[in-house]
């Protein structure tokens, strides 16, 4: 059959899921016996029968290749959000990277959502001082977020910067916030945000914040509910972070699991299906009053240390 002698080349079992196809599509080729290329190639008959042929050869094409030289120098072009602490700075290798997603863990307590608010604030500072010159996203799944808490954080931006124009209510003005009640709603949610940056010219949102991702998909008891939410929404959030050069912070609290000798341990909800998506992670904990510590556990570039950092009434810093 004509229409798919181009699968020859392609038929090392190399499974239909790796293909850019609809996952009805995949289903419905999975419901009749087909799990790989070569299931397809060995039987031509099915090709029109359950997907175009010119849409199986589109997915079937090589992804462009690059060479290292291009990821270096299409790396140097992605902006760093800087927090207010020069310890965490550090071992982010500089800040939260736009183009990636860095992941917060850690026990109720233990600092992610006050780094998350004072990101929100930061990434509308100029690029001289850290930021990114634009507005932010805060998705709120837990009713945490606090204007009480963004105006200590503001004030002291204002010590930090005192020659900078930090009007509260402009900076109020360019969070936007979205309190999802369900993962349907989270989904919607981010969407939503795919079309606003696509088609909207007054909006130039350059940091996402998930706090918390895990709350919403750990309420659904089937297991593979959950991972299917985790990867869909990760892999949508990437795709977005990507395309438009922005920054993505998610939230992930902690949960316990049992080794092989039942001993009890935590990790971070989601574990390899988020751990596998997020550039970079990192485990936060409080140590005493406002001394915290962060622990990078995943980076490319950094190795896993752990730093002291404080969080006072003003916000993040690197002392009292």
């Amino acid at each position: 059959m004509e229409t798919i002698e181009f699968l020859s080349n392609y038929t090392m079992l190399r499974p239909l899921t790796t293909l850019s196809l609809s996952a009805k599509i995949i289903d419905n080729l999975h419901k009749n016996g087909y799990y790989y290329v070569e299931d397809i190639d060995n039987n031509p008959e099915i090709v029109e029968k359950y997907v175009n042929s010119e849409m199986l050869k589109k997915s079937l094409n090589p992804p462009i290749t690059l060479t290292s030289l291009d990821h270096w120098q299409a790396e140097l072009q992605y902006q760093k959000l800087k927090t207010s602490s020069e310890s965490l700075n550090d071992i982010l290798d500089g800040g939260f990277q736009c183009g990636t997603i860095t992941e917060l863990c850690g026990i109720q307590g233990s600092g992610k959502t006050q780094v998350c608010f004072q990101a929100s604030i930061a990434a509308q500072l100029p690029e001289n001082v850290g930021g990114l010159e634009g507005q932010s996203l805060y998705i709120d799944t837990r009713n945490a977020f606090s204007c009480q808490r963004i105006n200590d954080f503001i004030q002291g931006f204002r010590k930090l910067h005192p020659k900078l124009s930090l009007p509260t209510d402009k900076i109020l003005e360019n969070i936007f916030v979205s309190s999802p009640k369900s993962i349907d709603d989270l989904n919607n949610t981010i969407t939503k945000l795919k079309k606003i940056l696509k088609y909207s010219k007054n909006i130039s949102i350059r940091a996402i914040i998930v706090d918390s991702l895990s709350f919403l998909i750990c309420s659904t008891d089937d297991p593979s509910t959950r991972f299917k939410n985790y990867i869909q929404i990760l892999d949508n959030l990437q795709d977005i972070a990507s395309k438009y050069n922005l920054t993505v912070i998610v939230v992930n609290e902690l949960v316990t699991q049992c080794d092989v000798n039942n001993e009890i341990y935590f990790v971070s909800a989601g574990g390899q299906n988020v751990a596998n998506r997020c550039q970079k992670r990192l485990m936060l904990a409080r140590i005493s009053g406002s001394k915290f510590a962060a622990r990078i556990i995943k980076s490319s570039v950094m190795p896993q240390v752990t730093v002291p950092f404080y969080i006072t009434a003003d916000g993040i810093s690197d002392e009292i």
